[in-house]
Parts: C-alpha cells; sequence; structure tokens
C-alpha cells in the first residue's frame, strides 16, 4: 500500500468548533481564513467563502458540491504557471 493510500481523510480538531459555528450562521459572505491546505472539503461547507494561504498571500475561493471531498490546497495555486515569450519573426523579403 502506497503512503497517500494511507493518509485518510481528516478535518483540523481545533478548527472544528470554529466551523460549526460559522456553519449556523446566515451570512456565508464572511471568507474563512485558513492556512490548512490539506484540510478536506465536507459538505457543511459548501456556500463559505475560503481563504487559503498560497504562501504569499491568500486565495479567495467559494466552495461548490463538487469541491465535496477535495483539499483546500486543490484550489490554491502554489506556483506560478510558465509562460513563454513567442519568437518574433525577422521581417522577409517576399
Amino acid at each position: 500500500m502506497t503512503r497517500s493510500l494511507q493518509k485518510l481523510p481528516h478535518a483540523s480538531f481545533k478548527k472544528l468548533p470554529e466551523f460549526a459555528s460559522i456553519s449556523k450562521q446566515p451570512e456565508k459572505d464572511r471568507p474563512i481564513q485558513t492556512s490548512n491546505r490539506s484540510l478536506f472539503i465536507l459538505p457543511q461547507f459548501i456556500g463559505h467563502t475560503f481563504l487559503v494561504h498560497q504562501g504569499k498571500i491568500f486565495t479567495r475561493f467559494k466552495v461548490t458540491p463538487e469541491m465535496v471531498g477535495t483539499k483546500l490546497g486543490e484550489y490554491s495555486f502554489t506556483r506560478k504557471p510558465n509562460i513563454y515569450k513567442k519568437k518574433k519573426k525577422n521581417g522577409t523579403k517576399s
């Protein structure tokens, strides 16, 4: 069995009371700020906005039903995408 299969879904026990109190509140516009990228998205998080730490800044996203069961870090990229510049075409005679 590989190591990744041994890791079970978990939720931070320190943050669960905070998440439980937030899920009871009718206002879901206030973002939940966290640095825990390995936290699994639970069904009670649907509709809430999260600010997930990306190493330098926080990334904002809203949880949808399709995201349940994935980790918060999957939606906050830590690396910049590579963008290569196009080569300029030299002027040729036609």
